[in-house]
């Protein structure tokens, strides 16, 4: 499409899905999309409510938000990249987690440049087989305002071009962190 701006409760998205620009949903229930296939969006992209993913998202040079909470389908390792060398800044809202079940998930974070926020808690220390390893590959600032709980590990693979921030308590069964700044300012 060329763009899309969709209104509505729940989505359900069972291929892949393609925006030539900004891709907007406005969503008071669960974004789902399964795994079959991606979806790309050349201009921003964007939830206002929760997020059930199995599959990537990918922008290019633009933000990707998640504009509640974000949940890894069962057995998932899918990335949110705004690309490896761009500006485009990874916001997610609400907490960030996995699947109660089955084997753990994983979550891979590219911005380039720009900025990854998440705003709520990483993770938990309910269940080992939810959520328990991230990676972020490329970011300026990044920036955990929540507790990370991960049983595996959390990598930065290139080193961060802005400080990284630990707000909450951290407690991870793996760390390596690379960048140029480092602020702990709870228990790690």
């Amino acid at each position: 499409v060329g763009s899309a701006d969709l209104k509505g409760t729940a989505f359900n998205v069972n291929n892949s899905f393609a925006s030539a620009g900004t891709t907007a949903f406005t969503n008071s229930g669960v974004l789902t999309k399964n795994s079959t296939g991606n979806i790309t969006s050349t201009g921003a992209f964007s939830t206002t409510g929760d997020v059930n993913l199995a599959a990537n998202i990918t922008t290019t040079d633009t933000d990707l938000t998640i504009g509640g909470n974000l949940v890894v389908a069962e057995a998932a390792t899918p990335t949110l990249s705004t690309g490896a060398g761009t500006a485009g800044n990874v916001l997610v809202s609400g907490t960030t987690n996995g699947t109660t079940g089955g084997v753990a998930e994983n979550l891979t974070v590219q911005a380039g440049t720009g900025t990854v926020t998440f705003t709520g808690n990483v993770g938990n220390a309910t269940n080992a087989t939810e959520l328990e390893a991230l990676t972020i590959t490329n970011a300026g600032a990044t920036l955990f305002s929540g507790a990370v709980t991960l049983a595996n590990a959390l990598t930065q693979t290139n080193a961060a071009t802005g400080a990284t921030t630990f707000t909450g308590a951290v407690s991870v069964g793996s760390a390596d962190l690379k960048g140029t700044a480092f602020n702990v300012n709870n228990s790690f």
